[in-house]
């Protein structure tokens, strides 16, 4: 007689999840649903089982299937290996996947209610995967401008992603372009230039005229992308319309914005007596707030040998600057100025500012900037060595981020 061997890992999981008792394999499934790890009281709301789920729980842990991982603040249990996660998922039939999904995120809008911002992101997921695409859509647009407000751009833009395929599917043609706009945004501030500037000339061809202020927004982003492209021309244009739209208006951040990429247009044709002017007029109107052109502010005086007039000024825009992405490509210019001093100390505090911003955020192009920038005081002290390695590690950066300038 012949004995039937499971052939592969899974087969082994799907023989043991088999041969559990009915209550104790439906809670497996339940809780798989759910995800690797899951919370009791939620995996409590969505099961109906005919015995306590406590009982079902201590058996499935008496066969290291899943495991306490924690009792306070919340009881969470966790699956030992992904694989018996995705194994008893893979157990149930499609559609009862889709309606479990539904069910698990209208429990966490039930249990979670005065946290929800906590949960938009795994709502959304839920939401998609019952595809019950409306609040699918709405949750994935909040989760995305919560991690816009907390600069995790990356997966800003990975959400906004799916948001855009769901807004299309429900015919939404005005949200796509919106989406589009800020998903353009989202990868000018890591760096992804020729992924963004698509996006943001498409999402300005098919936004109407009548909300000038988002038009305006999206021009200075385009500027933005255009310059670090080193497309100057681009740049200018697309500063200009920007210019043109607020300046009779009173959004004084958009004002100096578009000033200081003006500024930086005239700056990198040479022009740097015409972009100090502009900076200067750019700062007056900023007031302390935070402008990312005015980070260029400092460059052009430091290449003008106005070196007090640099670190003054690079101090301002270092206090004032919230953006991450910005903060990462114009602090290094404070660097430079406060090298160019002889203060080496605080030069170095502030170059190992830039480059930590730009490896948290994910801004490998800024970061092999930073660190390019920050090795030339060491030959000012003879520290060759040092220069040296920096160097090396700042081109091996460059490279792998395809970066062209720093390389």
């Amino acid at each position: 007689r012949q004995i039937q061997l499971p052939e592969t890992i899974q087969d082994v999981i799907m023989t043991r999840i088999g041969r559990l008792e009915e209550s104790s394999r439906r809670a497996l499934q339940l809780a798989s649903v759910i995800g690797r790890e899951f919370a009791v009281n939620l995996l409590e709301t969505i099961s109906n089982l005919p015995v306590p789920l406590g009982d079902c729980l201590q058996k499935l842990k008496a066969l290291e299937l899943i495991y306490e991982r924690s009792l306070f603040p919340e009881h969470i249990c966790t699956f030992k290996h992904a694989l018996t996660q995705e194994v008893a998922y893979n157990s149930l039939l499609i559609q009862s996947r889709k309606e479990l999904h539904s069910l698990v995120a209208a429990a966490i809008e039930e249990i979670y209610a005065k946290r929800l911002p906590e949960f938009y992101g795994l709502l959304a997921y839920h939401y998609e995967q019952g595809e019950e695409w409306e609040p699918a859509l709405e949750y994935l647009q909040r989760a995305a401008e919560h991690s816009r407000s907390v600069a995790a751009h990356r997966e800003e833009s990975s959400l906004l992603s799916r948001a855009i395929i769901i807004a299309g599917r429900l015919a939404q043609p005005a949200l796509v372009a919106e989406l589009r706009g800020k998903r353009g945004s989202a990868w000018a501030k890591v760096g992804m230039w020729p992924e963004a500037k698509p996006e943001l000339e498409s999402a300005l061809a098919q936004l109407p005229p009548e909300p000038w202020e988002r038009r305006a927004e999206l021009l200075l982003d385009l500027a933005a992308v255009n310059y670090w492209a080193l497309d100057i021309p681009a740049m200018r244009k697309a500063a200009t319309e920007g210019h043109q739209l607020v300046e009779k208006s009173n959004r004084r951040d958009l004002i100096a914005a578009s000033m200081g990429w003006l500024a930086g247009a005239e700056a990198a044709d040479g022009k740097s007596d015409v972009a100090l002017d502009l900076f200067e007029h750019a700062a007056t109107i900023a007031a302390g707030s935070s402008c990312a052109p005015l980070s260029l502010f400092p460059m052009v005086l430091y290449w003008r040998g106005r070196i007090n007039d640099a670190v003054r000024r690079g101090f301002e825009s270092a206090r004032a600057l919230q953006d991450t992405w910005a903060s990462t490509f114009g602090t290094p210019h404070l660097g430079l100025a406060l090298a160019a001093t002889g203060r080496y100390a605080e030069a170095q505090r502030v170059f190992t500012d830039a480059c930590q911003v730009g490896l948290k955020y994910e801004n490998w192009k800024f970061h092999a900037r930073a660190l390019c920038m920050s090795a030339g005081f060491y030959l000012d002290v003879f520290d060759f060595e040092s220069h040296e390695r920096i160097m090396q590690e700042a081109l091996e950066r460059a490279r792998s981020a395809a970066f062209k300038p720093t390389m």
